[in-house]
């Protein structure tokens, strides 16, 4: 793949950012090929204040013509069964649930091709990045593979996982002619059991009409049940409510943030927050009140999301879940992407450590494939 004339890549410690380096930031990410709100600075600069105060994060920023292009944020990492190096890790604080490159969408083949030319010439380079957790079948990632062996590079995937996403166009009928049967019989019975209780509202906050009062609605709910037992939630220790805060107040200034909320009578009781970025819309966490769990009300609260994204979300096209295989939105959204967990490396010493670790892990799959297929001692054979 011939690649244009590369960007010129340096590193800054996050630490050392400057207001005008902020702004171009938050430019790129207006100007994004994939829109990421875990890249942002709202985001990233909140995490790093709040949850990993003694981290060190690095921005990896790619110029073309002087202007902001590509960045990148990552950590330092010591050597591992993996990387037996000290290499760069893509900062993933708790939380995150995407990672990857922030790409102009204008400048993408130079940003990438930047970023190969810098890990193979430069000697601070570092002689790995490990990308955990981004878009496998994104421009991105796609172009970044393809064009790393013409920089002597190699991208090694250590693994790949589905998740579920709501496209606009999925949505209404995912939310009705395409639920199963059992499904929908579930949250009319539901719904019917709540409107007994009393008058059934529900509602999506968005720019001004994000409250104080609705964060902490829905962090009150967020605390209940199981994640206020597990010690999980936001609300559990004071520095994530207050990454959590910092990050929706930043957000809600150009309506980037928006909840969803389910009313019984005058009792809420269901509730999620959700973060955009550019058309891009990102579930995060949701929480409700486990004296109505006979009315499923966290079902209840996505299905009116599904029916209503169409006419309430005009500028989104998607919404990515953030939620982790065998989760209960894989049975409500139908849609797929694809994240994918890999390292690009340099050095012939790396590249035959990655051969050894992958010929050793496609044996070991080998023989246990075997060893399942064939049966054992106990087994009996029913005429």
């Amino acid at each position: 793949m011939s690649l244009p004339h590369p960007a010129t890549v340096a590193t800054l410690p996050l630490s050392a950012i400057t207001p005008a380096e902020i702004e171009a930031w938050s430019a790129l990410e207006r100007e994004a090929l994939e829109p990421n709100v875990y890249l942002s600075p709202p985001f990233v600069l909140a995490a790093a204040r709040h949850l990993t105060p003694t981290a060190a994060p690095v921005l990896l920023m790619a110029r073309v013509s002087g202007r902001l292009a590509g960045l990148g944020v990552f950590e330092h990492a010591a050597a591992s069964w993996r990387l037996p190096c000290r290499h760069l890790r893509t900062y993933l604080p708790v939380h995150a649930f995407l990672s990857g490159l922030l790409v102009h969408r204008d400048h993408a083949p130079e940003v990438v091709s930047g970023v190969l030319h810098w890990m193979a010439r430069h000697p601070d380079a570092p002689p790995a990045l490990a990308i955990e957790g981004w878009l496998a079948t994104g421009p991105t990632a796609t172009m970044l593979r393809d064009s790393a062996p013409a920089f002597g590079l190699d991208w090694w995937s250590h693994s790949q996982q589905d998740r579920a996403i709501l496209h606009r166009e999925s949505a209404p009928a995912a939310a009705g002619p395409q639920m199963s049967k059992r499904r929908r019989s579930r949250l009319r019975l539901a719904l019917g059991g709540l409107a007994a209780k009393g008058a059934v509202r529900w509602d999506l906050k968005r720019g001004a009409e994000v409250t104080p009062a609705v964060v902490d609605r829905f962090l009150a709910l967020e605390a209940m049940g199981w994640k206020g037992e597990a010690g999980t939630a936001l609300l559990s220790a004071p520095e994530h409510a207050a990454f959590f805060r910092d990050v929706v107040a930043a957000l809600a200034v150009g309506e980037r943030v928006f909840f969803t909320e389910l009313w019984c009578g005058d009792r809420i009781i269901a509730s999620t927050s959700n973060f955009v970025a550019g058309r891009v819309g990102f579930a995060f966490k949701l929480g409700w009140d486990p004296a109505f769990r006979d009315q499923s009300p966290g079902l209840l609260n996505e299905r009116f999301l599904m029916e209503r994204f169409p006419d309430l979300l005009p500028g989104v096209d998607y919404l990515d879940s953030g939620a982790q295989p065998g989760s209960f939105i894989e049975e409500l959204w139908p849609d797929r992407t694809t994240l994918e967990w890999g390292c690009l490396v340099s050095g012939r010493i790396l590249k035959l450590h990655q051969r050894i670790f992958f010929g050793l892990r496609s044996a070991r799959r080998a023989v246990t494939g075997r060893l399942r297929a064939t049966p054992g001692p106990s087994a009996v054979t029913v005429p």
